[in-house]
């Protein structure tokens, strides 16, 4: 990851670059290295460096990381970036030292390496420090969430000039295949993988619409590695255009505050439909793992806010919301295939997974759990084993181990979660024959599907009838 091209000295004298950097004195400090602050020992980064290129590179394959020659970097920030990928070096020294960085780079000091170090850092896993051993008066700070990181990064690159240097770079076509462009290569790689992943995060955390994106347009390049890296961004991209139709279906219902037509909620059912078809190629085939669990992570998401948009929708609109429903006939397998990435074999070790994916598992385990005790509980004589209650606790267990902020979600989320004795005064309104027990604090009420619903293959009406 050095900064220096080929031509980085000839052209450095001839053209200053105009960017934040400039005109601030945010950039008068150089960012902190661990291993002068005393964190940690040279030997310990050595080691660590080597663990974390092989962990990246299953996530996002930039040459860097996949060669084995690549020296320790020189930044201090992306040092300590990389050092959060390898549990073995977190500390307190790590998070307060992570910390200054990330203050430093949202005051203005920017440059390339500080766009990778964020990069970096948006795919980390969870802190695996034990929440409940810390001194609550002296306890480590929070990282921002990953979605955060990449909007810093995705913002940073563009001030400093990253996208039109992609633009000159892809001019250059098959020339990018001379050593002499390695540095122009590199920078596009680089931005591509921003725009990827600030797209990927948008659709699973935000409510907007993913950027134009740079990876479909990389041309086929003969060096291995380069061109391994090309053929996952294009991946992730195909990915990322296969959702954009939902996203942009759903931005512009979640802030439609006049009218909900149902034409409009049927586009949203055909378009997401196609999509989630689509994407069941990268899910099936589950290979690279990284690009099947985001594929997961992402159809958890679009359904979760689309069945939000039940609650949006006035109650009068009986059929709009009742279109809506019909989105979500997927909901239950979608939910199950993410205990699949748990549980399931192959794919990537749980502790190796970025902390937006154990974020989305977490979530998905508590709604499917609600789910699971609403069923349980308005039809009392179904088969519990038929109901994935202990898939659900071993899911649950498994994350609790990951780190400090899914067993904070488990820990407050899940009695919100739970199933109250009364039928709600909005059930009795309603009429919800299954009693529709409890409206809690968070809306899990969303979560409340007959058993058809939740097992469309079967039939339900039959098997297990409503409980008048």
């Amino acid at each position: 990851m050095p900064r220096e091209g080929p031509f980085r000295l000839a052209t450095s004298s001839l053209l200053i670059p105009l960017d934040e950097t400039i005109f601030s004195v945010s950039a008068t400090r150089a960012y902190p290295n661990p291993v002068d602050r005393g964190v940690t020992s040279h030997s310990t980064v050595e080691l660590a460096w080597h663990g974390f290129k092989a962990k990246i590179s299953a996530l996002l394959p930039l040459p860097p990381f996949l060669a084995v020659s690549t020296p320790v970097p020189a930044h201090g920030f992306v040092v300590t970036a990389a050092l959060h990928h390898v549990p073995s070096a977190h500390s307190p020294g790590l998070a307060q030292l992570t910390a200054e960085c990330l203050l430093m780079a949202m005051s203005g000091n920017a440059s390339v390496d500080v766009v990778l170090a964020l990069l970096i850092l948006s795919l980390a896993p969870e802190r695996p420090d034990d929440e409940e051993k810390d001194d609550k008066s002296n306890r480590a700070p929070r990282p921002p969430s990953p979605y955060r990181l990449i909007s810093l990064a995705y913002s940073m690159g563009q001030n400093l000039g990253l996208e039109s240097a992609a633009e000159a770079a892809l001019r250059r076509g098959a020339e990018l295949n001379h050593e002499s462009w390695n540095e122009s290569l590199w920078r596009l790689q680089l931005w591509a993988a921003v725009v990827n992943r600030y797209a990927l995060l948008s659709m699973m955390y935000g409510q907007t619409i993913p950027p134009a994106l740079v990876a479909p347009r990389l041309p086929p390049l003969a060096r291995d590695s380069v061109e391994a890296c090309n053929r996952h961004l294009r991946a992730e991209a195909r990915l990322i255009e296969i959702f954009r139709p939902v996203a942009v279906l759903l931005c512009s219902l979640e802030h439609r505050d006049d009218e909900y037509d149902i034409p409009s909620v049927n586009e949203l059912h055909d378009t997401s439909r196609s999509a989630f078809d689509q994407a069941d190629v990268f899910i099936r085939n589950g290979q690279p793992p990284s690009l099947c669990n985001d594929a997961k992570c992402i159809e958890f998401a679009l359904c979760l806010r689309m069945g939000s948009l039940t609650f949006w929708i006035p109650s009068p609109l009986r059929d709009a919301r009742e279109a809506v429903l019909r989105c979500l006939n997927g909901f239950g397998q979608t939910m199950r295939s993410m205990l699949d990435v748990m549980l399931g074999p192959g794919g990537l070790e749980p502790t190796h997974l970025p902390a937006y994916a154990v974020h989305l598992l977490s979530t998905a385990q508590l709604c499917f759990r609600r789910a699971v005790r609403y069923v349980l509980t308005a039809y009392p004589q179904a088969n519990p084993p038929l109901i994935e209650v202990s898939r659900l606790e071993q899911a649950e267990q498994m994350l609790r181990t990951l780190g400090a902020s899914p067993r904070f979600l488990f820990t407050h989320a899940k009695p919100m979660g739970n199933l109250n004795t009364a039928p709600s005064t909005d059930a009795v309104a309603n009429g919800d024959p299954a009693g529709a027990p409890g409206t809690a604090l968070f809306d899990f009420d969303i979560m409340n599907w007959d058993l058809s619903f939740l097992y469309p293959d079967m039939s339900a009406a039959a098997t297990f009838p409503m409980q008048m």
